[in-house]
């Protein structure tokens, strides 16, 4: 499924950059996550996570993005349930993630942004111990036009699998 999923991706992202120029651009930000309180494991910590990576308009509607997150780690002193065992370790959560991109514009400044993904977590346990996962992530937001060269972009972003993490967004966005 996710083959097939990356191969429609490429397909139509090669049809768009037959069509128009490439326009290139950087972002960064910050990430709010919320511990989740509906699986009996929390994935990650509460608080305030980074964001950065770079990404291709292909044309006005898609586009492709390289992701990086950086999720605050589980701190078991602020659970909001009995700690497990494995929480008793701070992890360090890294994900690294390639989404497809779809705007959504109107005449004004302000677009509807959807991402569709996969998403690859590295949770480190300790130096030499890493716990990974690939799964699937979607995003849905606003992108804000400050001028011809910024944007701001907020977004509610969820990932499917073994993690299920679900945390909201806001990224400086840098067109070049």
């Amino acid at each position: 499924m996710k083959t097939v999923f990356f191969f429609i991706l490429l397909v139509f992202s090669a049809s768009a950059v037959a069509e128009s120029k490439v326009n290139f651009y950087v972002f960064g930000g910050l990430s709010i996550y919320q511990e989740d309180f509906e699986t009996p494991v929390t994935k990650v910590g509460e608080g305030v996570g980074y964001r950065g990576g770079i990404g291709a308009q292909l044309n006005t509607t898609l586009g492709l993005e390289f992701i990086y997150d950086r999720a605050p780690a589980i701190n078991s002193g602020t659970l909001h349930r009995k700690p497990l065992e494995r929480d008793s370790e701070e992890r360090k959560y890294l994900y690294t993630s390639l989404a497809g991109t779809f705007t959504f514009s109107n005449a004004g400044s302000v677009s509807a942004v959807m991402k569709f993904g996969l998403s690859h977590s590295t949770a480190e346990i300790n130096p030499l111990n890493f716990d990974e996962v690939r799964e699937v992530f979607w995003s849905i937001g606003l992108k804000i036009d400050v001028n011809k060269q910024f944007a701001l972009e907020f977004s509610h972003n969820h990932t499917f699998g073994e993690t299920e993490v679900r945390f909201f967004s806001g990224i400086l966005r840098f067109d070049f």
